[in-house]
């Protein structure tokens, strides 16, 4: 199962190690079985005995192939620097065994024992998919992946939210509908929910949901690229090709930098989150303060607005460090990976900038791109236009009740969400009909390419009022900063926002002929936060039916790929042709 690289360790006796690896593929699905039982389901103490006897065979099993491809290697060096995560998980394992047997024996020293074990059955069977991914990539067409790992990922998360331990005491069983959806939500970062996942999942379930929307935020592809990256210091072709594809950069060198530097930058600023939220709320016990400062920092950076309050965030509407918080993480997701990179490369002195990938065009240049200065622009035209017409729009309504500040700090909050967290501080169905259609168009606008967010996306509607622009000034392409846009980018817009407009149509109208006694207004709200990845909601997600649900959950995984990628996925592209017709004028006015 985990196939070394031919290139790093040369040839193994295929004959010597074919019943072992036959072992190692057996082992990895009973362990992925047993892992999942244990995780799941409440046992016995006869039964988690037995479970952990073949936790211990299992990691064994694990450690003898590694072993043996070791010693039967050509060439050991490269054996070790093509698995050197693997290598170092089994000295860890092998460190931690010595020092639990050199210790005096115990109840808490067997559990970290065994938690060593299980960990180290998890990494590795992670790494083995992350490895098995390049004779995926070799085989079928790179542009159906994103959606084959999205789907893996949602049936994943499906399958475990199904299990008793992910309730909490007390809750009622979920049905197959229901962890489907709630699935869906979270690996597409969307954060619709037609269960309370608050109070109705116990720890295990709520753990299981933000993976999910750590690994739906990133992309399940980035993380097996950048396993596949640490695992073997190097990506293939085939895998930078695809990387560049998913970051939406015609780049491809320092790629593999470019991705330690969106896992570092990831965490980091979900690190600084958490603990800014943690410092900020003082209501509740260090532990449970610590959770829910992580669970929110998470899913705000990944823009997924799954919170553990029923009615949002809308308790903390008087909490302006809190809204202001979450906010900042929001629009740092929210404004793509490119962005943030490039505008830390750019704040930073030459002579550190030796760990950080070089900007989009190839340079080391002490300027932002023009993708940069069209995102950052755009975000923040939206979010000035967003909070001023909100609280013009709702200064006598949803916010009458609040003081000038926090007046304020709400219409800051509620500009932001829409693009694209399901966040709220005031409650949505006491908007008025005119702030509805301000958040829709804001929904529909979304947050930066390469990003945690949805929508058509920042840089495509500047590419539309640009081109615009440009017709109106007699130009023949659109220019920004100095800089001309090229007809390729204005093509690849118009795609977008015609797929975007065609999907969002067909989502609207299917739900209007399946829900009876829904206003069309609230259905059509619906439909655009699900496609946007948004997650903000009138309060009819729960009275949706079984075909209600089912379109939305369609709906988020089109709106996570992106339309034109998704269609690039299931339409096979021929290559471009090599001549031109005639042209002819057409009439358009």
């Amino acid at each position: 199962m985990m196939t070394p690289h031919p290139e790093a360790a040369g040839p193994a006796p295929a004959r010597e190690l074919a019943p072992l690896r036959t072992a190692v593929r057996v082992a990895a699905l009973v362990g992925l079985v047993s892992l999942v039982i244990e995780f799941g389901w409440p046992l016995s103490e006869g039964t988690l005995t037995a479970l952990h006897v073949l936790d211990y065979a299992i990691a064994g099993t694990f450690l003898l192939d590694l072993a043996a491809r070791f010693l039967l290697s050509a060439d050991r060096v490269a054996f070790l620097r093509g698995h050197r995560l693997e290598a170092i998980l089994a000295i860890a394992l092998g460190v931690e065994t010595v020092t639990l047997f050199a210790l005096t024996g115990g109840t808490a020293l067997l559990r970290l024992y065994l938690a060593g074990f299980q960990l180290y059955i998890v990494a590795t069977l992670i790494l083995a998919a992350s490895q098995a991914q390049n004779r995926v990539l070799s085989r079928i067409n790179p542009a159906v992946i994103p959606l084959g790992a999205f789907l893996l990922l949602i049936l994943a998360g499906t399958a475990l939210l199904m299990t008793p331990m992910m309730r909490a005491p007390g809750a009622a069983p979920w049905s197959l509908l229901d962890a489907l959806f709630t699935s869906t939500s979270a690996s597409c970062v969307t954060g619709l929910s037609v269960r309370d996942v608050g109070s109705e999942l116990s720890f295990r379930g709520q753990l299981t949901l933000l993976v999910l929307i750590q690994i739906g935020g990133l992309g399940p592809l980035l993380i097996t690229l950048f396993l596949c990256m640490l695992q073997s210091s190097r990506l293939h072709v085939r895998q930078l090709t695809l990387l560049r594809d998913l970051m939406g950069t015609p780049f491809l060198g320092n790629l593999g930098l470019f991705l330690k530097s969106v896992v570092a930058l990831t965490l980091g600023l979900e690190l600084a989150g958490a603990a800014m939220l943690f410092l900020l709320r003082s209501d509740s016990s260090g532990g449970e303060r610590a959770w829910w400062a992580v669970f929110h920092s998470i899913s705000a950076f990944c823009n997924a607005g799954f919170a553990f309050q029923p009615d949002s965030l809308e308790g903390f509407a008087v909490a302006p460090g809190i809204c202001l918080t979450v906010a900042a993480l929001v629009i740092a997701g929210g404004l793509g990976f490119p962005v943030l990179l490039d505008l830390i490369r750019c704040g930073m002195p030459r002579r550190f900038q030796a760990g950080l990938p070089p900007a989009a065009s190839g340079t080391t240049a002490r300027r932002l791109t023009l993708h940069s200065r069209i995102v950052l622009t755009g975000t923040g035209v939206l979010l000035f236009a967003g909070t001023a017409l909100f609280w013009i729009a709702e200064r006598n309504g949803a916010l009458a009740a609040l003081s000038a500040s926090d007046a304020l700090t709400a219409s800051v909050f509620q500009s932001a969400m829409p693009r694209t967290a399901g966040f709220n501080s005031v409650p949505v169905a006491a908007l008025g009909p005119e702030t509805l259609l301000l958040t829709m168009a804001l929904m529909v606008a979304g947050a930066g390419p390469a990003s945690t967010g949805g929508g058509i996306k920042i840089a495509s509607v500047a590419l539309l009022w640009l081109t615009a622009f440009s017709v109106l000034r007699n130009r023949e392409a659109p220019e920004a900063f100095r800089r001309r846009i090229s007809p390729a980018a204005v093509r690849t817009a118009v795609a977008i926002v015609s797929l975007y407009a065609i999907s969002a149509f067909g989502i609207s109208a299917a739900l209007a002929t399946t829900q009876e006694g829904i206003p069309f207004q609230s259905l059509l709200f619906e439909s655009i936060s699900a496609l946007s990845t948004v997650g903000l909601s009138t309060g009819i997600t729960g009275r949706l039916d079984s075909t209600g649900r089912i379109i939305l959950c369609i709906a988020m995984l089109i709106g996570r790929l992106g339309p034109l990628a998704l269609v690039g996925s299931l339409v096979f592209r021929p290559p471009p042709l090599r001549y031109q017709y005639p042209e002819e004028p057409v009439t358009v006015s």
